[in-house]
């Protein structure tokens, strides 16, 4: 009700908001995905810190910092003609670490909206046939005045409408710190992948991109995609009594089958049991492990044919954030064993589906499907295991190593060459940010000129966003200094940035309300800004040296 009203209250005011709460000893600190509203859990200053494990936790995708430290937040408000609050965390630590008033989280937002690009779609392009167990959406880079990317949000549709017709959306935030690590780590946020969408059927997909100031970018253009189906079932779920409904029939190892939140554990995610490895009831240990055997020699031709592939999972979760459940299949021939595949994992306290493919191995004649539970808090190892799976598949055609279809891609950039327009140089690729170093770098067919660009003022009609009236035929880069050297009338009409300027005497550069140049010097100490004309500022100016 709280969140729903101050988000209300935003959309209404168009102000950004926050709400502080407390109840949990901690810092926490997210943000709704469709409002500049905050939400801050500001404890705790004193008394008793919730530790990670302590009681039960939950990754909720709002939050991208989580903190079990004492601690306070100040927030420094800025009225004026550019109203905006800066909200800081300082940690003094917890009762094994003091710290002094050390910063650990900061954000900064705006009244007024100075918004990202408009990410531009780059893979699959209109048209292009996905294979169904290969959905992997790539965009541009992010390219805005704050230069780093807090957020991107993709959608895929069945028709053209994005609210009638949504078929599923991914929101991914630039961090996520749980359980002191940052889940989020390394992701840029320009790529996305789907899976469970039902193939021979055509779907719309777009993506925005979110600054650090909780400003969207617009939804980039839609593309019109196709899903073929890529993959042949050879067999039912092999896995007997993958529910728990039959108690650990067909099971080995320290397994359990709970009923209905047996021994306080959890409800299961269908039906009236689920499992769990490690302990709850009896027998608790910090690593737990349980197997299943399953016979593949029925499907030896495939496997001979290296066609065979078995695709394994299930629904997963723990108690309070803290264990860990996890699951993957051992493969042998005739009782050794050949390899082992990645693990698949939940460090959820909800029921979450995890699913993975693995290419079975050749002269393979058996697997164990492998369910361990690891125990990080607490007395119970509570990893849980429910509606399991393994079936066998053939997949006609592999997934991509690269974005595009030749799986060639000699410099590395995660392009084929296809459709990278220099597969020798890995700052080359479509949607890369332009470098001003004389290159097309996102394929564009457009390069820029260097280091420095010139107004031309060729289409007469004074705007700075026209390309047109520049002797490189794109506006300036944020990478580029700008050279005036003619008398002209010079409008800055939205969103710009560069890292220096001068323009001669007579020359009029007037910066438009709800307009932004930003004039970033402090990549090489170039002298910022010298204008001998006149400036009139309308708009907003920022000058950093």
């Amino acid at each position: 009700m709280v969140i729903d009203s101050l988000e209300n209250f935003t959309s209404l005011s168009n102000k950004p908001s926050i709400h502080f709460f407390g109840h949990t000893h901690g810092y926490s600190r997210g943000q709704s995905r469709d409002h500049k509203h905050l939400w801050v859990n500001v404890a705790t200053a004193g008394g008793a810190i919730d530790n990670w494990g302590e009681f039960p936790n939950a990754d909720y995708e709002e939050f991208v910092k989580s903190q079990d430290e004492y601690g306070f937040v100040l927030v420094e408000i800025l009225a004026g003609d550019e109203p905006q609050f800066t909200l800081k965390r300082y940690s003094r630590g917890d009762q094994d670490v003091i710290q002094n008033n050390v910063l650990r989280d900061e954000i900064t937002i705006y009244k007024k909206e100075w918004i990202p690009y408009t990410p531009t779609n780059i893979f699959p392009s209109d048209g292009d046939t996905v294979l169904s167990n290969c959905i992997n959406l790539k965009a541009s880079q992010f390219l805005g005045i704050e230069d780093s990317i807090q957020a991107s949000q993709w959608q895929v549709s069945k028709g053209g409408n994005f609210t009638d017709s949504l078929i599923t959306a991914q929101w991914h935030q630039n961090e996520n710190f749980y359980f002191e690590v940052d889940l989020q780590a390394n992701d840029d946020l320009t790529d996305s992948a789907f899976q469970s969408l039902p193939s021979e059927t055509v779907y719309h997909w777009r993506v925005r991109y979110r600054d650090q100031n909780l400003e969207w970018s617009q939804w980039s253009i839609p593309t019109t995609i196709y899903i073929e189906n890529n993959v042949d079932t050879l067999s039912a779920n092999l896995i007997i009594n993958g529910g728990a409904e039959n108690g650990t029939t067909s099971w080995s190892g320290d397994i359990e089958s709970l009923e209905n939140a047996e021994c306080n554990s959890v409800d299961p995610y269908l039906g009236t049991h689920n499992f769990a490895v490690g302990g709850i009831c009896s027998n608790e240990s910090p690593v737990g492990f349980a197997n299943q055997s399953i016979d593949l020699s029925p499907f030896s031709n495939e496997i001979a044919a290296g066609t065979a592939y078995v695709n394994y999972g299930g629904y997963l979760r723990n108690y309070n954030g803290a264990d860990v459940p996890e699951m993957y299949v051992e493969f042998y021939d005739n009782g050794s064993l050949i390899s082992t595949s990645n693990s698949i994992n939940s460090n959820a306290a909800t029921w979450t589906l995890k699913e993975d493919m693995v290419l079975i191995p050749l002269n393979t004649t058996e697997c164990l499907l492998i369910l361990k539970g690891n125990r990080n808090a607490g007395a119970d190892n509570d990893s849980y295991f429910d509606e399991l799976d393994l079936y066998v598949t053939s997949i006609y055609n592999p997934c991509p190593t690269c974005f595009g279809n030749s799986e060639v891609d000699l410099d590395q950039d995660g392009f084929c060459d296809d459709v990278d327009c220099d597969d020798n140089d890995n700052t080359v690729y479509p949607g890369a940010l332009e470098l001003c170093d004389n290159k097309d770098n996102n394929c564009n067919g457009m390069s820029d000129v260097g280091s420095v660009v010139s107004w031309t003022g060729a289409q007469g009609n004074n705007l700075w966003s026209d390309p047109n009236n520049w002797d490189q035929l794109m506006v300036p880069l944020s990478c580029q200094f700008v050279n005036i050297n003619i008398n002209d009338t010079i409008i800055v009409d939205g969103v710009f940035a560069c890292k220096g300027i001068e323009a001669i005497p007579n020359t009029s550069i007037t910066i438009q309300q709800d307009s932004f140049l930003n004039i970033n010097s402090l990549q090489d100490g170039t002298v910022p800004a010298f204008i001998k004309g006149t400036l009139l500022i309308n708009g907003r100016l920022i000058i950093q040296n």
